[in-house]
């Protein structure tokens, strides 16, 4: 028989903190969740890998780690492997290079777009522009993202194909200036973590909700992903309020 739930004197049940085993592994090694550069399977075992350069070997499953980890600190890219997004170095064609020059590649396998191609997308209004026009005046920010090859097969990249006006605001960009451009285009010296989730949604349809630092516009924010058909990323973005 399971225990019955702890009560105070009012009668209140006081439910038990659920454990997070995987941050008591990393403390007992002296780490915690955002030293870890990337986990994969050998066999049996999850093998974390530290900035370091040391490992820490669990029975625990990826999916458990990943599901413990800080909301949009990691992405799982293929079977059984998980990168952290702010040790991801660059990227090249569907690979992912680590800061420490370990590659990883991309589980879903897209053939790359021909020059041709992207100057087609480039040349008119994407054709869902008219689906996402009731949202001109949505309080939040949001935006519509295409993932892209280049035609040589080097680096993924995104294409801005709608834009709010609340997104003018919040990246200090008038629409006309992200409509139709490269992500990397507009923020020249954009963060390469950005691709990774991004990537994860466009390609393989997960939903994701990301809390991270954005260095293009100085400010934390929290992005809620779909993918509202193959190839692109739909995003509301929140900028969150720190503390006082």
């Amino acid at each position: 028989m399971k225990p019955a739930p702890a009560q105070n004197r009012s009668g209140a049940v006081h439910r038990r903190r659920e454990v997070c085993v995987t941050e008591k592994l990393l403390k007992k090694h002296g780490a915690s969740f955002r030293q870890v550069m990337y986990a994969t399977r050998d066999g049996r075992r999850t093998v974390l890998h530290l900035e370091n350069g040391q490992t820490v070997e669990t029975f625990l499953p990826i999916k458990r780690i990943l599901a413990e980890a800080p909301a949009g600190l990691f992405a799982c890219v293929n079977k059984g492997v998980i990168l952290s997004l702010g040790h991801i170095a660059s990227t090249e064609g569907n690979e992912y290079v680590m800061t420490d020059g370990s590659r990883f590649r991309c589980r879903a396998r897209q053939k790359a777009l021909t020059p041709a191609a992207v100057g087609r997308a480039h040349a008119g209004r994407w054709e869902d522009w008219e689906k996402y026009a009731v949202l001109d005046e949505f309080p939040l920010a949001f935006c519509v993202i295409e993932l892209v090859f280049d035609g040589a097969g080097h680096g993924i990249d995104f294409i801005f194909r709608y834009c709010n006006k609340e997104m003018e605001a919040l990246e200090g960009k008038r629409i006309g200036e992200m409509i139709d451009r490269s992500f990397y285009e507009v923020f020249e010296n954009g963060d390469k973590k950005w691709l990774v989730a991004y990537a994860d949604v466009a390609l393989n349809g997960v939903k994701r909700t990301i809390e991270s630092y954005s260095p293009e516009i100085d400010a934390d924010l929290k992005i809620y992903c779909y993918q509202p058909k193959p190839n692109f990323c739909a995003c509301t973005l929140v900028r969150l309020q720190n503390a006082e």
